[in-house]
């Protein structure tokens, strides 16, 4: 699978791969990659079944972290420092357990290698509500979910999936029957048989998200034991959104020094 991308800063700098979470896009990480491409060659590819990237039913983790592995090899990248949010983050964790040699450094946004319950049931409930829906504009879609996504920027960014088709009508762009089929499988942790990721690995929590608890410590250093945890009080799950100076300084102190300090 070739997976569309956006790519920043030059070929010659050491590269970063910036991986979006669900229901995103590579595009959501432009403002942070055209910032950091002053010192590293940055890639934002859409996963499977998102942005522009090809349709695939399978989304396991581990199907996902192939095809980034196959994405890299098309762009003659052996070696490779990551960050991933929420989703994306996981494909990270997955990418860094699977070939810990060729994982630079590792940064996760805001998810833990745990299985997840499932917590997007109002999303999918807005997606089929727009699904049946022969929609015309964004205002009308964002005035018919209101009811199930309260959050004006959830929804606006739910919203960016939208695209027309032929006859002018607004239809989703990812293939949200392959999400919702595969949502139990890609909730689930990394695939994890040992050894652990030994690299150097910074996870960036929000103090006001429910995704990295105290709890999961113990499980981020069986599988991560050189990790920190940094937390972002006042971030939700969005840290990059929610704080992004001070995210990108944490971001970009750990990628060039070896850690958020």
């Amino acid at each position: 699978m070739r997976l569309h991308t956006d790519r920043f800063g030059s070929s010659g700098l050491p590269p970063l791969l910036m991986i979006h979470g669900l229901f995103g896009s590579g595009r959501l990480w432009r403002g942070l990659a055209t910032n950091l491409s002053e010192h590293f060659w940055v890639h934002t590819p859409d996963l499977r079944n998102h942005g522009q990237s090809p349709q695939g039913y399978s989304m396991s983790l581990a199907t996902m972290a192939d095809d980034l592995w196959e994405y890299l090899h098309q762009e003659g990248i052996s070696e490779v420092s990551i960050l991933g949010h929420s989703l994306g983050g996981k494909v990270a964790m997955q990418m860094a357990l699977a070939q810990p040699d060729r994982v630079k450094k590792l940064i996760v946004e805001d998810i833990a290698p745990v299985h997840y319950l499932p917590r997007h049931q109002n999303t999918f409930a807005a997606i089929g509500k727009l699904e049946a829906t022969r929609l015309r504009s964004r205002r009308e879609a964002d005035e018919l979910i209101q009811d199930l996504i309260p959050s004006t920027g959830e929804r606006q960014f739910m919203l960016t999936n939208l695209r027309r088709d032929a006859l002018g009508l607004l239809r989703w762009r990812p293939d949200m029957q392959a999400i919702r089929d595969q949502y139990d499988v890609f909730s689930k942790a990394p695939d994890f048989l040992g050894p652990p990721y030994r690299g150097p690995a910074l996870f960036i929590r929000g103090g006001q998200s429910p995704y990295v608890l105290d709890e999961y410590r113990d499980t981020i250093e069986m599988m991560f034991p050189l990790s920190r945890i940094h937390t972002l009080k006042q971030a939700s799950h969005w840290v990059h959104a929610d704080a992004p100076q001070a995210f990108q300084t944490m971001v970009k102190r750990f990628l060039m020094r070896g850690d958020e300090e």
